[in-house]
């Protein structure tokens, strides 16, 4: 194989362009730099950098599988981790670094690829090789196992697994532990004692994990306990002594370790697979069926490796490109993309920081994960939208705040004002990409109302008229428990603070409204309305024109940009008169994004964001920050982090299209290249902390001792923005309702790009030129050598692949 092309290298790694992976070359990271695992609805996982990391079964609180913890010194363990003991001197180490941390590998490397991770080592001769993956459509977790003998000498040696099972749910399993704790059972197979069944529940209501190894086993242990003994995690007695004590767990700590001996000839290395898997509850025969076809078949798992590299591929390749920026270039063409898949299927669930005990599913979360996703996968965009919107919406409109991944029910109460708006603006964006107007007409129930059904345009509409009829003393939506920013509201009964970011955000949604009416055939709909019945067109245009005039006249300030909001005693916040937070980002942005501002009001509000808020390391939320907050309790976090003044990442990529639809490309591309997390990360790697291939939810902000640290990675609606920054705003390569538009604002020195956009059944490879060093603007459009009018694309639907040239100037 060719060298790979490194890209972005620092002392920690380096991408590896052409294999689509970021490889770490030393094992101790500022924070565990970890890896996503599994598909949606079936096994899932997460594996650090030394081989930290859960798995679970569809939901990782409910159906968690193995134990593990993201603070305190114990972070990133337990995981899957593998000991290798040489039986001639009775060292042993670690195959990943961990847990073993006092043994330095004398080389290192872990390679993170989408879907699967792979982590080499070598020490005192032995090198080990451990690939873990889930195959696409299987319930089980492969550790593909590669030991190697590199010396002139014979060499014998134990290797010893690991894993530390979860007794009851990821919650009882913590927290009520005289209740799991007995409830810690694994049965060792009578016939085979490479398999072990983890029974968490003795009435069989769960299903049923196992644990095997491909090799004879010279031991096993089950009982925690028993395989420490006298030591520790970094020092278990069973591994110093080299012999397990076929332990069966009968209480307390249940783990997973497997004693496999073997003998190694000079250059000679040994393949097995440790295999941790669910079958039907109670179903042992099951589980030695799915083991009969992967335990020991090393084709097979290889070639489970190919069609997940595969079936990665075909998701990102509906959008490629070629750029000036290589940074820019690896995060769009697949590092930003494959978080955008992570986020849709796990939502703010479980990650580094997320511990998967409490939210599963966020409503206003998983709507703009879609985003940044639904254009890889259109049936999984349009099956999303349903299965959320039938969880979570009430009948009054508003929605509960998150939803079960496992059970498809809605979670927790509403009171959020903002959540139900967000259903409309994925509805318009899944209608743009597919022209999927059926969508609307699909039928279903109200969360708190199992017996009214209307479909999915009348649930939106519900949605905007929640809004309009929740209306504070200016005109402006209620704030209630919060709005995007879940750190500001006082509650669902307060009946006085207005969120002029909710406001903002109804003029879009009653605009996408009025777009989905008239292509859905419904403008004979009347909405009553005050009494009286109004056509459904009049009514929509009615509340955007209502809310603009409300934001504009109670919420424009003089000082030159849009107030927050009023606190609960009326009282504006987010204004020059305020001792603290006298400047927040959201309301800026959107207010340009929506068209609420005209050209001249949104060029003074970015230019406030850019004097006031932008930082060498990206946009700060507020400034400055706050002692006492004006709403709700963000004042607890010192200033400088998270929504007390940090550069929450979230909203920068709204300043990035807000700049882009001003046509300001050179302040668009510094905005987006200042939380890029290739070019953000490689001045101070260590400083920045987090892993450099994907986005995080914050950095610290400059009033911060931290300034410039990242934090919250994975998880965030980072990813999914940032994308649409990226692709629909500066490349400007965005579906439209009539077709795909090409509409770049990229900075004035960048010659031209190149794209390819899978659209609606057709391929579209498009070459842009600014032979005039604009930053916005099309010249000239041609399709096929033929020009067209305008700079939409027709949507083709043909499966052919058309050629386009797009002139800027």
């Amino acid at each position: 194989m060719a060298e790979a092309a490194k890209v972005a290298e620092t002392q920690l790694g380096y991408f590896d362009v052409p294999n689509r992976e970021y490889v770490i070359t030393v094992p101790a990271t500022p924070a565990p730099w970890i890896n996503y695992v599994g598909l949606e609805g079936m096994l899932c996982g997460i594996v650090s950098n030394t081989a930290g990391g859960p798995t679970w079964f569809r939901d990782p609180l409910e159906r968690r599988i193995t134990r593990y913890v993201q603070v305190g010194c114990n972070k990133d363990r337990p995981g899957r981790w593998l000991y290798v003991r040489d039986n001639e001197t009775g060292e042993f180490w670690s195959a990943s670094y961990q847990p073993v941390t006092h043994v330095k590998p004398d080389a290192y490397e872990c390679r993170h690829g989408l879907g699967y991770t792979k982590i080499s080592s070598s020490y005192a001769g032995i090198a080990t090789e451990m690939l873990h993956f889930i195959p696409v459509g299987e319930h089980l977790e492969v550790q593909r196992v590669v030991v190697r003998n590199d010396t002139d000498g014979q060499r014998k040696l134990s290797l010893f697994s690991y894993r530390e099972f979860v007794n009851c749910t990821a919650a009882n399993d913590l927290t009520n532990i005289q209740y799991s704790g007995h409830l810690a059972h694994v049965d060792v197979d009578e016939q085979d004692s490479r398999i072990m069944y983890v029974i968490t529940r003795q009435d069989g209501a769960r299903p049923l994990p196992f644990f095997a190894v491909s090799e004879p086993v010279a031991g096993y242990d089950t009982e925690c306990d028993v395989f420490l003994g006298d030591g520790s995690i970094e020092d278990p007695q069973v591994v110093r002594e080299g012999k397990t004590r076929n332990s069966l767990v009968g209480d307390d700590t249940a783990v997973g370790v497997f004693q496999v001996d073997v003998s190694l000839s000079p250059g000679e290395e040994k393949v097995l697979h440790l295999i941790l898997g669910v079958a039907e509850p109670r179903d042992k025969d099951d589980a030695k069926a799915i083991l009969g076809r992967w335990l020991g078949n090393d084709e097979k798992v290889l070639s489970a490796l190919e069609e997940l590299k595969s079936y990665a591929g075909d998701l990102l390749s509906t959008f490629q490109c070629s750029v000036p920026d290589d940074h820019m270039a690896l995060m769009v063409n697949t590092w930003n993309a494959y978080q955008c898949w992570i986020n849709f299927q796990f939502s703010r669930s479980i990650s580094g920081y997320a511990t998967g005990l409490g939210r599963s599913m966020g409503t206003r979360d998983s709507l703009q994960d879609l985003l940044g996703y639904m254009h890889m996968s259109l049936d999984g965009a349009r099956r999303r939208i349903l299965e959320l919107m039938n969880a979570v919406q009430l009948q009054d409109g508003s929605c509960q705040h998150q939803y079960s991944a496992l059970t498809k029910e809605g979670a927790g109460e509403g009171g959020f004002s903002d959540d139900h708006l967000w259903s409309v603006l994925a509805v318009a964006a899944y209608v743009k990409e597919t022209a999927d107007i059926g969508i609307l007409d699909e039928q279903f129930t109200y969360s708190d109302n199992r017996d009214l059904s209307e479909d999915l345009y009348h649930h939106l509409l519900r949605g905007i008229r929640y809004s309009l009829n929740d209306r504070g003393a200016h005109g402006i939506p209620r704030l209630r428990s919060a709005d995007w920013n879940d750190t500001i509201g006082e509650g669902p009964d307060d009946e006085v603070s207005e969120s002029v970011l909710v406001g903002i955000m109804l003029v879009k949604m009653a605009k996408d409204m009025m777009r989905l009416t008239e292509l859905s055939g419904r403008e004979e709909l009347e909405v009553e309305h005050d009494g009286q019945k109004l056509p459904v067109l009049d009514y929509l245009k009615m509340v955007a024109d209502e809310a603009t005039e409300a934001v504009n006249r109670e919420a424009w300030l003089d000082a030159g940009w849009y107030a927050r909001g009023t606190d609960s005693k009326g009282e504006w916040f987010g204004v020059p008169e305020r001792e603290e937070a006298k400047i927040f980002l959201e309301p800026q942005t959107w207010a340009v994004m929506a068209g609420v501002a005209d050209r001249e009001r949104a060029i003074r509000a970015m230019d406030s964001v850019h004097e006031r808020l932008f930082t060498p390391n990206g946009i700060q939320i507020l400034t400055p920050g706050c002692t006492v907050a004006p709403s709700g309790g963000f004042h607890v976090f010192p200033r400088g982090a998270k929504e007390n003044g940090g550069i929450f990442c979230h909203p920068n990529p709204w300043a990035v299209c807000a700049e882009s639809i001003l046509g300001r490309g050179d302040r668009a591309y510094a905005f987006y290249r200042a939380i890029l997390p290739p070019a953000a990360s490689q001045p101070a790697p260590v400083h920045y902390c987090a892993e450099p291939y994907v986005y995080g939810q914050l950095r610290y902000g400059s009033e911060h001792r931290q300034f410039g640290k990242c934090a919250g990675t994975w998880l965030t609606g980072t990813a999914a923005w940032n994308y649409v920054a990226a692709t629909q705003y500066i490349l400007g390569v965005r579906p439209e309702w009539d077709g795909l538009a090409v509409d770049p604002c990229i900075p004035a020195d960048w010659q031209g790009f190149s794209a390819v956009r899978k659209f609606r059944g057709a391929t579209y490879e498009i070459r842009v030129s600014n032979p005039n060093g604009v930053c916005k603007g099309v010249k000239s459009v041609t399709v096929d050598g033929e020009p067209i009018r305008g700079n939409v694309l027709p949507a083709f639907e043909d499966g052919k692949v058309h050629r386009v040239e797009v002139a800027m100037g």
